[in-house]
């Protein structure tokens, strides 16, 4: 057999190469590729710093920008690929005879996924969110340093500069979700709010 191979021209002995070995080829290329990707989705996930959820609050782009990337400059350390990961608006309720009980379920489901998956860490929402959320228990005790006198779970955000930047109707709190994962750095954006 070796002989014949040697007598075999360039062309001939990659056909007889790919004829008999195709199989082990595609697996070897396929986790080549597997790696490759693995390794490429690895290098460039975001970071994400901290994950906001807006209930039953809706702001414009400046204001998103705010959120974001007005976060983010705070920071004395920020790494090409941090990110502040912005969810919602959600409209929550507690009334199943609203009428946009439909949506509000759907919002409601998405919510409960987010916490359940621990991948939300603060939310900004109204007085009727917050109500529903505290009914839950869906938020944690503010810390001291952050929490106002006359609610444990969530701080108002009415006279602070994001609120005037913000101009969002009505008083909106915010608050941190019990189970986080990220809880420094979830006082720490509050406290951001808070300036």
């Amino acid at each position: 057999m070796r002989d014949r191979f040697a007598q075999m021209t360039r062309r001939q002995k990659l056909q007889y190469i790919f004829d008999y070995y195709k199989l082990q080829i595609a697996l070897i290329l396929t986790a080549v590729f597997l790696v490759g990707y693995g390794s490429f989705r690895l290098i460039t996930r975001p970071n994400v710093l901290v994950s906001v959820g807006l209930l039953n609050t809706t702001l414009g782009s400046s204001s998103k920008s705010l959120l974001t990337d007005g976060y983010l400059d705070t920071l004395t350390e920020r790494g090409a690929r941090d990110q502040v990961k912005l969810t919602g608006p959600l409209f929550i309720s507690g009334d199943p005879g609203s009428d946009a009980y439909e949506y509000a379920y759907a919002s409601s489901l998405k919510l409960q996924a987010e916490i359940t998956d621990r991948s939300l860490d603060v939310v900004l929402l109204d007085k009727n969110s917050l109500a529903v959320l505290e009914d839950n228990e869906y938020l944690m005790k503010l810390p001291a340093s952050i929490r106002s006198s006359s609610d444990l779970y969530a701080v108002s955000l009415e006279g602070t500069s994001f609120s005037q930047q913000a101009k969002a109707d009505g008083t909106m709190y915010a608050g941190i979700i019990a189970n986080t994962k990220n809880k420094e750095q979830a006082v720490r954006y509050i406290r951001y709010l808070l300036s």
